[in-house]
């Protein structure tokens, strides 16, 4: 336990100080090295001649090779760099701390690092320094002979005296070095100034530093109202303290400074990026904008030119239908005279049968009998109805065309729109992610009551340049021809788990125990959906995850079932189109034909099918919608969704409303 003694000085100064927390080890090491230090002080020197093991034990070392280069002090956690020479850890880490961004140099030979080394603590160099201090402190310590310069320590016996080494300035008292030994080690007394010996530390002061300490009651107040005349050890401390100050400033300044130099240089940096981004947002805008002009103006003119091409084949119709009607008018009048003859003739005929007069009878009879002369000579009337059928089949197949160069075109637009988009701090250019140039972080330097600098990064988010909103309308458009689908368990392969609905599917090891089915795969991790594609559009989305790939598809539904070859496999023979996802990218297939389509890997698919006119596209959906491949083919029969899945790897049809494109 820790005690507190009272220390009697010179001059009838006394001073509280504490004593030291000894144990029985070390009072009885203190006690037998005093014990030691006496028999050698009475020892003669060895003659020549004397033991040759101990003349051996002795190694020649100096205390500048355990020296930092850094500090000039004894090696504190002594650590090795790569280039074999040792520091302090915490003076390298300093010294690499303060050092730029990816360059770490050994202060001696300049033999530079990349990356930092890792530092470890030499633990056999350790133990050597450690050895070197305890040797220094202890080997050499001198008895108090009371020669002249020699101060004798405080805390010693009368009788076995040693020379102090230290006097510390707030205990006013000298030490040996043993008893030197709390002041290095106690956190408490390690805050104490300590200076070279001095005799009666607690007379060298000034008169002001002389009035914090009570007058001992056994010393005379004219001995107590002496003042000494000499340079006070405090002021002198805290002369040094001061200088020792301003050095620090002085060297922190100097790094502060350097600091602000690179925080300003790279502020001006990023504020020329920031006027050059700003520029190119501005230019982006005005390009954007007059794209958009041009686009209204584009389609405006289309507009235009539509209702010309309408009203010039209104009035070619219009034309067509009056000739038309005006020579089938001429054929009615024409008819209706020559049904008002022949009812006029029927009533000669009716009259002549009812005469009674022989005469005239067979006098009128031979005139009645000579058929009617007519200009249409018995000819049929007919109209021209094919002409408008015709008409009406060139308007249906412009139609057509009109949408197929439409989607086309507009599938053009979205691709070139793609190849350079921005999102998220990448530029997707034909479906390939690329890092936008001069997306470089900055990565400013904060000093602020720090020895060691750290980075701190600064980016500028590109999102708002998105073009989030309008892939949201076109999904949103997809949606309204969203269907449902669910899985048919009767055609899943035995290593498939189905699950939620049957909506999933997952591959796995483990076969499942379905009952035997003419429509089950039986080699082939595939599976069906119920639902049939007979007619019109239809869109629906699927998400994968796994390890593995995933195959998304249609197929006719007469693809093989029994075996393994190309008749069962999606996209191997012509009765099937799919898609093959996997984390590199994504494979095109049907009749097996590979076609490569170079795009990052998206988690949700998108299909859209458009069985009529024979058009089956494929889309990445995220926070875009990029077209990845279209199938185009006349298809004759209804297409079944369709699956294969990779070992661990899971798949799940995605439920949507409809009517509100959001998923349900």
């Amino acid at each position: 336990m820790a005690v507190m003694g009272c220390l009697t000085l010179r001059k009838g100064y006394s001073c509280i100080l504490p004593t030291l927390p000894l144990t029985t080890t070390l009072e009885a090491g203190i006690a037998s090295y005093q014990q030691e230090r006496r028999e050698q002080a009475h020892r003669k020197p060895p003659e020549d001649g004397g033991d040759p093991e101990m003349a051996q034990a002795n190694i020649s070392v100096t205390e500048s090779q355990f020296r930092c280069p850094i500090c000039l002090d004894i090696l504190k956690d002594p650590v090795s760099i790569p280039c074999g020479h040792t520091y302090c850890m915490a003076c390298i880490n300093n010294y690499w701390d303060q050092a730029e961004s990816g360059h770490f140099s050994c202060p001696q030979c300049r033999e530079t690092f990349s990356p930092r080394p890792v530092l470890r603590r030499n633990t056999v160099l350790a133990e050597v320094v450690d050895k070197l201090k305890l040797s220094e402190m202890v080997a050499a310590p001198e008895l108090y002979l009371g020669g002249v310069g020699e101060v004798p320590c405080d805390f010693c016996p009368a009788e076995s005296k040693l020379r102090a080494d230290k006097s510390c300035l707030v205990c006013l008292a000298s030490f040996c070095e043993v008893h030197v030994l709390p002041h290095r080690d106690v956190g408490t007394l390690r805050r104490h100034k300590l200076v070279a010996a001095v005799e009666s530390p607690a007379e060298r002061l000034c008169a002001q530093h002389r009035l914090g300490l009570e007058p001992a009651g056994s010393g005379s107040e004219a001995e107590a109202a002496v003042e000494w005349s000499g340079d006070c050890l405090l002021c002198e401390a805290d002369q040094e303290e001061v200088h020792s100050m301003d050095a620090q400033r002085a060297r922190r300044q100097l790094q502060l400074q350097e600091s602000q130099k690179m925080v300003q240089g790279r502020i001006r940096a990023g504020e020329r990026e920031l006027e050059e981004f700003q520029q190119n947002l501005e230019s982006l805008k005005v390009s954007a904008s007059a794209v958009l002009e041009d686009s209204e103006a584009l389609f405006a003119d289309m507009a235009l030119r539509l209702e010309k091409t309408k009203a010039e084949v209104r009035a070619r119709l219009e034309a067509k239908e009056r000739a038309v009607v005006g020579r089938a008018e001429r054929d009615i009048e024409m008819l209706e005279k020559e049904l008002e003859e022949l009812r006029r003739r029927d009533e000669e005929i009716s009259q002549l049968l009812q005469s009674e007069d022989n005469a005239q009878f067979l006098q009128a009879a031979p005139l009645l009998c000579v058929p009617l002369t007519t200009g249409r000579h018995s000819r049929a009337l007919s109209l021209p109805t094919e002409a408008f059928s015709g008409a009406r089949r060139a308007l249906c197949h412009l139609r057509s065309h009109m949408e197929e160069v439409c989607r086309e075109e507009v599938d053009k637009i979205s691709r070139a729109v793609n190849e350079n988009y921005v999102a998220g701090g990448e530029c997707v250019k034909g479906g390939q992610s690329h890092s936008v140039e001069n997306s470089k972080p900055l990565q400013p330097t904060l000093s602020a009551g720090q020895h060691a600098s750290r980075a701190v990064p600064l980016s500028f988010p590109l999102s708002s340049l998105s073009l989030q909103l309008a892939d949201q309308r076109m999904r949103a458009a997809f949606l309204r021809f969203s269907c449902r689908l669910s899985l048919d368990p009767d055609t899943a392969h035995p290593t498939l788990v189905l699950l939620e609905g049957p909506q999933g599917a997952h591959c796995g090891e483990e076969p499942q125990s379905y009952p035997p089915h003419p429509q089950r795969f039986d080699s082939v991790a595939q599976v069906l959906c119920r639902e049939g594609q007979f007619g019109g559009a239809s869109y629906w989305e699927v998400e994968w995850r796994g390890g593995g790939w995933v195959d998304i598809g249609v197929t006719y539904r007469g693809i093989g079932r029994k075996g393994g070859g190309k008749p069962c496999l999606l996209g191997r023979n012509e009765n099937s189109w799919r898609l093959r996802c996997t984390h590199a990218g994504y494979a095109a297939w049907h009749d097996n034909r590979k076609t490569t389509v170079a795009a990052p890997p998206c988690p949700r698919i998108g299909v859209f099918l458009e069985r009529q006119k024979g058009a089956l596209s494929f889309y990445s959906v995220s926070d875009t919608m990029l077209l990845l491949h279209t199938f185009r083919c006349p298809f004759s029969q209804p297409l079944y969704p369709a699956f294969r899945l990779d070992l661990d790897s899971t798949l799940l049809i995605c439920p949507h409303d409809g009517a509100s494109g959001n998923p349900t």
